[in-house]
């Protein structure tokens, strides 16, 4: 009777003591979106040797047991197919996909190697926890696809929780909207945020367009030093330094009383 009364526990610690994943796909996902979570989609075969060595080597390590608890996992069969594979473009295993509640991209990973451990450890670390915050919004883009209101308030999410790439793309959509093709301060909100976001990960090209694009449609914006200054940020990162001469020159003659200038200096 002892042994009986004493099995229960030790079942229950060992299943406590790694991780529990899903294998359906759309079950899991509808249990992220009740519960806010992200999902951590891990892409497997039998006859892959670094999936089998990620199983044995980094997945049961206590911290990234307790990690995944912040997750909804998810085993998938790359054998099996499907439509995430395309959708997450996965064309090699062993995969991690990290997405939030409705599936969008997050980051990914492909290969593994034990060097690689520190690095998807400090991803997972990173992730945000809880997407309840913008539930709301999507349960009303799941009614009203181009709800300008809607798709900013997902986009300054995710811009908050540095997942810039996706906070843009919602940003893109939500210029498209009808409500905010002649909303000039709405737009030119947009365009800063979108510009930022750009120049955080590093993709001067598109920033300094972005930052172009709320001059010409926005000449009269009060944010016009700070698009000058992003064209600046965009050029010396790119070393046109003769380019951001003179944009230093237009920002100094159009906003002589700017507190940006000292920062373009």
């Amino acid at each position: 009777c002892l042994f009986l009364l004493f099995f229960p526990v030790v079942a229950a610690s060992a299943a406590a003591d790694k991780i529990e994943w899903h294998r359906d796909f759309k079950a899991a996902q509808e249990l992220a979106q009740k519960t806010g979570k992200p999902m951590l989609l891990d892409f497997v075969a039998d006859w892959c040797g670094p999936c089998k060595e990620m199983e044995r080597t980094f997945w049961p390590q206590p911290q990234i047991v307790e990690l995944a608890k912040q997750f909804v996992p998810v085993s998938m069969d790359f054998d099996r197919g499907g439509p995430e594979i395309s959708r997450y473009r996965v064309a090699s295993i062993p995969a991690v996909v990290i997405t939030d509640p409705w599936g969008n991209l997050l980051t990914s990973r492909f290969g593994y190697s034990p060097r690689m451990a520190t690095p998807l450890i400090q991803i997972l670390q990173a992730v945000p926890t809880d997407f309840s915050p913008i539930d709301e919004w999507n349960s009303l883009l799941e009614k009203e696809k181009d709800n300008p209101t809607a798709l900013v308030g997902v986009a300054d999410f995710y811009r908050k929780h540095g997942i810039l790439d996706l906070s843009n793309t919602y940003f893109k959509r939500a210029l498209k909207s009808k409500e905010l093709n002649s909303d000039l301060k709405a737009r030119g909100n947009i365009f800063i945020a979108m510009g930022i976001n750009y120049l955080k990960i590093k993709d001067y090209d598109e920033a300094r367009k972005t930052f172009e694009t709320y001059l010409k449609e926005i000449p009269n914006g009060d944010q016009g030093d700070t698009a000058l200054l992003g064209i600046l940020t965009a050029h010396l990162n790119k070393k046109k330094i003769s380019e951001a001469e003179k944009t230093l020159s237009q920002l100094k003659t159009s906003y002589p009383n700017s507190p940006v200038v000292k920062q373009g200096e």
